[in-house]
């Protein structure tokens, strides 16, 4: 036998009411990779005020959620799942319990909590990077940075690049750091992962060639092996974290 979310939901506030835990199913990944989908959770009725940074059960336009405070003002919360980009704002008395166990991690607050929060904390930074707002605006500091690099007159400002780390000259290691980002930069210009590297690998051609046009500046081939070696870095790590993000 199956019930609706309302009537679920209903007899959920009723038992919380009453000042007991309630055992709950999740359905969704909006906490992951804190909670997930299909397990089982404990919220309790809330006693005293909430924190920032506690998960919570709230209700939100007909929908009961369980997500995480990010801030606080006034009677007025602000809410966002640790795997999710939008949010929530509710009132104070919006909220109906606090999640206060999770039984593969233990009570909220033991150690094993603290670190998967953490963890989950850090994958919704990760996300937020993500956004495109964010990423339009590092894309176009990290293209102008590369081009200052790339074509800036260095030996005039008395920086010495002859030096040598393993036996490879220092700015060969600098050309293929420079390079190493700018396969992920391009990645939502560029979709297919074959053309990022291409595409990658064209910006490092095109940056050498102008540095053959420049009179402060050279045309160098083993920079253009050391700008291939960092794009071909740059695309193992970009497929290996979109892989990672994916499952």
């Amino acid at each position: 036998m199956t019930i609706d979310n309302a009537t679920f939901f209903a007899a959920v506030e009723a038992q919380l009411a009453e000042g007991l835990r309630v055992r709950m199913l999740l359905n969704g990944r909006s906490m992951e990779p804190l909670l997930h989908e299909g397990e089982v959770v404990v919220v309790a009725p809330v006693e005293g005020e909430v924190a920032e940074g506690e998960v919570v059960l709230f209700r939100y336009r007909g929908r009961h959620l369980l997500h995480r405070v990010v801030a606080m003002e006034g009677s007025q919360l602000t809410l966002q799942g640790d795997n999710c980009i939008g949010c929530e704002v509710v009132q104070r008395n919006d909220v109906v319990a606090r999640l206060v166990e999770v039984p593969r991690l233990g009570a909220v607050g033991c150690r094993a909590w603290q670190k998967a929060s953490r963890r989950s904390l850090w994958h919704k930074r990760l996300l937020h990077l993500g956004r495109p707002e964010y990423r339009r605006w590092m894309r176009m500091a990290y293209f102008l940075l590369l081009a200052f690099f790339m074509w800036a007159p260095v030996g005039g400002m008395g920086v010495h690049l002859d030096h040598y780390f393993l036996g490879i000259r220092t700015d060969r290691w600098l050309h293929a750091l420079a390079f190493l980002p700018c396969v992920g930069m391009l990645y939502g210009v560029v979709r297919r992962r074959g053309w990022l590297w291409v595409a990658a690998l064209g910006i490092g051609v095109l940056a050498e060639c102008v540095q053959a046009v420049l009179p402060w500046r050279g045309f160098d081939w083993g920079d253009m092996l050391a700008n291939a070696t960092g794009v071909s870095l740059g695309w193992v790590v970009t497929v290996g974290v979109l892989k990672l993000f994916r499952r």
